[in-house]
């Protein structure tokens, strides 16, 4: 992440040494060198350049700064008596400064870089400068930072670019110094807070003390530091600085992690380059699964669908044979319904029709013999006419037992249709239960599963799909820039094999 200054109000950047010894390196320089003099700090920042030159003896820091809130900022940390915060912008200092006292030393860090106008700002340093003072003006090499570009930074330098523009401005610089990080080891006193204590807050970089017996060593062989690769350049104009250090600490996991992270990385080059004969066979097998997968799918996605093609029309079948039958049954339940009102007894004539025309029938008859036994008198003798009673009476009984017997069986004829007509309204009730409670909820179901097949199809069969498709195009592409390199490296072999050969010979 770029960040254009270093923060120390904002939680979300906490403190990190590497950052803030870089920074403070820089202004670790003039250490020895600001003792009793007025200094100023052209875009200081947030301020802990300026507290940290007064608290090495500077009698007056005056730091300009273009940004309004880390002017409010710098002030909040660290104004007070010796630093005076001035909002201001670098390329107009003769504004800024108008009838300013002279400077002894002025100082600003990674400006150029920054500016749009940058000679505007260099030419206005020598006539804020003090007889015999000093600048001190560095840049940022960002052409060191490979695969990091700072968003802030409007144009990058050389070393050549930056010291033809500050020379064309303050004249040839009487030294200049190359940052770098460093590598080593430290014995320190144990339970030093320095070390031993966790630092979280930004306000940390500025609780700084020196390091006795401190011996520089020769720089390896394949990580030797120039002017093309070091961090920053620093010209320094009027007077000359040594050499200085600004250091943080680290433990022994720390120190090896990024070295473990590259051998990782290291051996995972090296497995590509292995496998890169073995990618096209792996590419043309993972083209051969995605293939089977998506004829295996289509064949299970087919044969589901025709399953539940075939068991929707299976139930459907059922469901309309059952309508059917419940269509029989209440004919059946309207016939007999009729058949019972034909059988049952007028209600208007309780005995119906037929026991009317016998009971008139009989009537008559028993008119009849009264009458005749009245018309003839009293019978000389009693055995004709009660032959005659005897007969009429047999008959009467006869007709009645008929009658009961018709009674009786229409009564059952009626009870037996009820029990019928109850029992077809059973299994009409029962049908429609079923359908309700089965049929409907089971077609209801049936169809929400081809819909969430139709949707998994959709949603993640197809996707899926397309992702390892994307996959395989990936992987091509990784494995023909891996063969194009392998093959630039295989040229330049022999090259370096025989220049190494040809230096070897004495001359």
């Amino acid at each position: 992440m770029s960040l254009k200054r270093l923060p120390f109000d904002n939680p979300e950047v906490p403190y990190h040494s590497y950052n803030s010894a870089e920074h403070v390196a820089r202004y670790a320089a003039l250490r020895d060198s600001v003792a009793g003099k007025r200094v100023l700090d052209v875009a200081c920042g947030e301020g802990y350049g300026c507290h940290l030159l007064r608290g090495w003896g500077a009698r007056d820091v005056v730091g300009v700064e273009i940004d309004p809130d880390a002017v409010a900022t710098a002030e909040r940390l660290f104004g007070g008596e010796g630093v005076t915060l001035v909002e201001g912008d670098a390329e107009r200092l003769e504004t800024v400064l108008a009838g300013a006292e002279p400077f002894d030393v002025i100082v600003s860090f990674a400006t150029v870089a920054h500016l749009g106008k940058p000679e505007a700002f260099l030419r206005a340093l020598p006539g804020l400068l003090a007889e015999g003072g000093m600048i001190v003006i560095s840049c940022p090499n960002d052409a060191a930072f490979q695969g990091h570009h700072n968003i802030f930074h409007i144009r990058p330098y050389s070393f050549a670019d930056f010291r033809e523009l500050a020379e064309a401005q303050l004249g040839p610089a009487d030294g200049w110094l190359m940052s770098t990080p460093i590598l080593g080891m430290m014995n320190f006193v144990a339970g030093d807070a320095f070390v031993e204590v966790p630092h979280h807050d930004q306000m940390s970089m500025v609780k700084v003390k020196p390091v006795e017996n401190a011996v520089q060593i020769p720089a390896q062989h394949n990580i030797v530091t120039t002017q093309d690769n070091c961090a920053d350049y620093i010209g320094v104009w009027g007077g000359t600085l040594p050499g200085n250090v600004a250091l943080s600490t680290l433990s022994v996991p720390g120190y090896f992690e990024p070295w473990r992270i590259m051998g990782a990385l290291r051996a995972r080059m090296a497995e590509l380059e292995a496998n890169q004969k073995t990618g096209p066979l792996e590419s043309e097998r993972l083209q051969a699964v995605i293939g089977e997968f998506e004829r295996l799918s289509v064949e299970w996605r087919q044969a589901q669908f025709e399953s539940r093609d075939s068991e929707i029309a299976r139930l459907k079948s059922l469901c309309d044979g059952q309508a059917e039958r419940l269509r029989a049954s209440a004919a059946r339940q309207t016939a007999l319904q009729q058949r019972l009102d034909s059988l049952l007894p007028d209600p208007a004539a309780p005995q119906g029709a037929a026991s009317a025309d016998l009971l008139q029938e009989l009537a008559a008859i028993r008119a009849t013999t009264v009458g005749l036994i009245e018309k003839k008198g009293p019978p000389r003798e009693q055995g004709p006419l009660e032959v005659t009673r005897l007969s009429v009476k047999a008959r009467e009984m006869r007709f009645e037992n008929e009658v009961q017997l018709l009674r009786k069986r229409l009564v059952s004829e009626a009870e037996r249709a009820q029990l019928v007509i109850a029992d077809l309204q059973k299994q009409l009730d029962e049908s429609r239960r079923l359908i309700n409670d089965w049929y409907v909820p089971e077609i209801g179901r049936l169809k929400e599963t081809v819909e969430t097949h139709e949707k998994v199809k959709r949603e993640w069969w197809e996707p899926q799909l397309e992702i390892r498709a994307e996959r395989i195009r990936v992987l091509e592409e990784a494995l023909a820039a891996t063969a194009e390199d392998s093959g630039a490296a295989d040229e330049a072999a022999p090259q370096e094999s025989g220049a190494a050969g040809r230096s070897d010979r004495p001359e």
